[in-house]
């Protein structure tokens, strides 16, 4: 199957990691697999999205302002004619829509349903069940669930202890911590304030990441809180964590906890939608969840008492790693179900 993805941003987050990760899977299946990026995907000059791109897939590249890259979308999927154009975020998705009858278009939902640009597509995919919810029900008709996966990596054994090293963190020492875009919706601001707030002996709190709200972040932390800043090596960090904290007010799905889950951390997360998803998605499978109960999105005094009873458990248990029962989210039912979404969508004529 020839198909085509399109994401159009210029930074490697959460919705480029999963558009990068299926077109990588799916090349290495065999398809045909073609991307359109922005050139700023390659510009950047913190978090490029061309680098991760495998030598399988085939990649194109658009400029200009939104119409204009929309418009040069359009251009190269007619000279390509994919069996498929897959669109990711808002531009992607809003430079399918003139081509209705032309392919078979789709789109994921990485955020929520949006009329203005999921409506005319052809078929889509929810990463979690709370986003079907939520959409009329003649795109409902149109829409499978489809949850986020993770492939299995090989971690350097040695990476804990040398990261730890790096930052000044004691073996002895409780490392405290999170990942992600430095902006308020992710509400570090929080997290910080609590930590200092709590005053754990013998803890550590790493913020990893890169954004806009950095600055404010280290002047709130003075001096107590380790910023390592952007950061390719996700998980040989995360083996340095002793436990792992989203602080998000929002996650549709959070392939983030998909990594945490993967390196055995105990988990504090707030109330989202994919806390939510995946702690139900754990229970039914009977297998260990995130620590309970998950905190009020935005409640200080509930992140600075579950920090504190978390550093407590790990220095009384050793913070032993946990086996959350990962096989299940492996990549090859999900890309089943996407492929077989691809090939049973009509187009809309």
């Amino acid at each position: 199957m020839k198909i085509a993805h399109i994401i159009l941003t210029s930074s490697f987050a959460g919705s480029e990691r999963y558009a990068v990760s299926l077109a990588n899977l799916q090349a290495e299946a065999g398809h045909e697999v073609h991307l359109i990026l922005h050139r700023r995907a390659r510009l950047n000059p913190v978090n490029p999205i061309t680098p991760r791109v495998g030598e399988l897939v085939h990649v194109h590249y658009v400029s200009g302002l939104p119409p204009i890259a929309r418009w040069h979308t359009r251009k190269i999927l007619r000279r390509l004619k994919p069996d498929v154009a897959h669109g990711h975020l808002s531009n992607a998705c809003k430079s399918l829509h003139p081509m209705k009858g032309e392919l078979t278009r789709i789109g994921s939902l990485h955020i929520h349903y949006k009329a203005q640009q999921h409506a005319k597509l052809d078929g889509l995919i929810a990463i979690a069940p709370w986003q079907i919810l939520h959409m009329p029900e003649r795109m409902r008709q149109r829409t499978k669930h489809v949850d986020n996966w993770i492939a299995p990596v090989d971690i350097d054994p040695e990476a804990r202890r040398r990261i730890r090293a790096e930052i000044g963190v004691a073996d002895d020492e409780i490392l405290i911590g999170t990942v992600g875009r430095l902006e308020p919706s992710k509400d570090q601001m929080n997290l910080v304030r609590s930590f200092r707030r709590a005053e754990i002996n013998g803890a550590r709190l790493a913020i990893v990441g890169h954004g806009r709200e950095m600055r404010r972040l280290k002047k709130a932390a003075a001096g107590t809180v380790i910023f390592p800043g952007y950061v390719t090596n996700v998980r040989e960090w995360m083996s340095a964590f002793d436990v792992f904290v989203n602080t998000a007010h929002s996650e549709p799905f959070g392939l983030v906890f998909l990594e945490a889950m993967q390196m055995g951390l105990p988990i504090l997360a707030t109330r989202t939608q994919g806390a939510l998803h995946l702690c139900e998605r754990q229970r039914a499978a009977g297998d260990p969840e995130f620590v309970q109960p998950l905190l009020p999105i935005g409640d200080s005094l509930a992140l600075q008492s579950a920090l504190i009873q978390q550093v407590k458990r790990c220095k009384t248990n050793g913070c032993p790693r946990i086996d959350y029962g990962m096989s299940k989210y492996a990549p090859e039912p999900s890309l089943n179900a996407i492929t077989n979404l691809y090939t049973t969508t009509t187009p809309q004529g």
